[in-house]
């Protein structure tokens, strides 16, 4: 969503809808084992922690609560393993200088980036071979399933809804109907696409 910036509030936002945004001091709340990431070894939630922790220009803090109340029962929560091992990489557990946590954040996001680029490249390849393979079986053009110049926006984008397939495509609605859930369907899939 559209969040309108002011000295005086606070933004609260999903990792979702932080895409594309910045704020000079971000709050990661809720980095427990279930909850980031509520499964593990998904390269979507990887994408999504990388994108919520690439919005700080300046401060991140990440935190974790021991306990935690669901459903009316109290649990015990265990930190989110991601949050162990970007603590274990910073060099000096006392008082880190400016120009650490600024190179801490750069190299952050530079390890989370190559394994977006990675997962974006996966994408690009299943939805890639999905369109071919679709195409000959249904005796059609390829581009009656998704223009060419398109496939590597959906790849990078990563719609998880016809809604946001809608957004990232311009596709009209026919066609959404009709392709849309099978394009979200190969792109979420971690499985190579066969040939």
């Amino acid at each position: 969503g559209d969040f309108e910036h002011s000295s005086d509030g606070v933004d609260l936002a999903t990792f979702h809808s932080a895409k594309g945004l910045e704020w000079p001091n971000i709050v990661i709340a809720g980095l427990e084992e279930g909850l980031v990431p509520i499964r593990a070894n998904d390269l979507e939630e990887r994408r999504l922690l990388y994108v919520a922790v690439s919005r700080a220009q300046h401060k991140l803090h990440l935190t974790w609560a021991r306990t935690r109340e669901q459903r009316g029962v109290k649990q015990t929560r265990e930190p989110s393993p991601w949050l162990a091992l970007i603590a274990a990489s910073i060099r000096n557990p006392g008082e880190v200088p400016q120009e650490l946590t600024s190179q801490y954040l750069a190299e952050a996001r530079n390890a989370l980036e190559l394994d977006l680029e990675d997962a974006v490249a996966g994408r690009n390849q299943r939805l890639t071979s999905w369109i071919d393979k679709t195409a000959r079986a249904r005796r059609i053009d390829p581009s009656a399933l998704l223009p060419k110049g398109l496939i590597s926006k959906v790849a990078e984008q990563f719609p998880t809804s016809l809604s946001e397939l809608a957004e990232v495509t311009g596709l009209g609605e026919t066609r959404l109907r009709r392709v849309g859930p099978e394009i979200l369907k190969v792109i979420a899939s971690n499985e190579p696409e066969a040939t």
